[in-house]
């Protein structure tokens, strides 16, 4: 934000010693002053200073058309700046300070309360760019309750500190997706839930803008996740329920199943064992609701290797696999 009439600063005395009156009265009464700079106001005195309304214009291309106190720029006014921006609204010893409004070269309006020449408090800036802010400032900046509307019809409604979203607040998208939760230094971070346009809902952690920590994820189509997340990614322990009944339940890696796990399916059956990215891997269990029972290894979900079979009836037989078809065996 500009400083407002610095130049008047250097003027002053020259005002108070009523110096180059080429017109009028300038010790009481109404008259025009004009100084060695070019600086000129015309306007009511008293005192030997500008007081009441009077006009200010100087060599840069600044006028001012208001009130004046003791020689100050002090009350309603409008400034019209050189570089073509200008300000309506009240002053305090030369300052912007009160409610006003300015307008800036490129177009962009802002509205509100200002306090030393800096917006403070409650005000809205709207930009030529297609974006608007509405809510409360400090020394210049967003800071403090607000909403923020996007040029691309995003919303952000909640807290903002140094311009940037922090603390508790909402995030809306054009599309219709919500975040409402925690933000710091302008991205998701803390205790949220973020429901995406497709239906999905998420209700945990986030760090830096994505996924991490504990979570529960439940899809659109009725399944569930619930556990820990990192880098937007299922990882570490959790538990995976699918809507038809079956479910996953140990390591997740990289968005997967990775690790040692207990997997049922709809049909009865129950896998107990290791899994390699998402897939049946290593040495395993399997059991199905008919009794009978493989526990052996595995290869991409499929029986590979040396393994014990039993049967519903409790027969035992060492079997050998390859590509889960049976090549070789010996009863136990």
């Amino acid at each position: 934000m500009f400083r407002v009439l610095l130049v008047l600063v250097i003027a002053l005395p020259l005002f108070s010693q009523a110096q180059g009156c080429i017109s009028g009265n300038c010790q009481e009464g109404i008259g025009r002053y004009v100084n060695g700079k070019g600086e000129e106001y015309e306007g009511h005195w008293a005192n030997g200073k500008p007081e009441g309304k009077g006009t200010y214009i100087n060599i840069k291309g600044d006028k001012y058309i208001g009130e004046w106190r003791a020689g100050s720029i002090d009350g309603s006014g409008t400034y019209y700046y050189g570089n073509g921006s200008v300000y309506i609204g009240q002053f305090k010893n030369y300052e912007k300070h009160g409610s006003g409004q300015y307008h800036y070269t490129n177009g962009d309006v802002y509205t509100g309360h200002f306090l030393n020449g800096k917006r403070n408090g409650e005000g809205e800036y709207v930009s030529t760019s297609g974006w608007r802010y509405n809510g409360h400032w400090k020394d210049g900046r967003k800071n403090g309750w607000g909403s923020y509307h996007y040029a691309n019809g995003d919303k952000y409604v909640g807290h903002f500190r140094d311009e940037k979203k922090s603390g508790s607040g909402t995030y809306t998208w054009k599309n219709g997706s919500i975040y409402k939760g925690g933000f710091a230094n302008n991205t998701f971070h803390g205790k949220a839930k973020r429901t995406y346009v497709n239906g999905d809902v998420y209700d945990g952690h986030f760090e830096n803008g994505v996924k991490s920590g504990y979570g529960v994820y439940r899809y659109a189509n009725g399944n569930k996740y619930t556990g820990t997340f990192k880098n937007n990614k299922k990882s570490g322990k959790g538990t995976y329920q699918w809507a038809n009944g079956g479910s996953y339940i140990g390591e997740f890696a990289f968005n997967t199943f990775h690790g040692e796990a207990v997997r049922a399916y709809p049909s009865g059956d129950k896998y107990v064992g290791t899994f390699q990215k998402g897939k049946r891997n290593g040495t395993g269990t399997y059991l199905t609701s008919k009794g009978e029972i493989y526990r052996g290894q595995w290869k991409n979900n499929l029986k590979e290797g040396v393994g014990v079979c039993t049967n519903s009836n409790g027969i035992k037989i060492q079997c050998v696999w390859s590509n889960n078809q049976l090549v070789d065996y010996k009863r136990l």
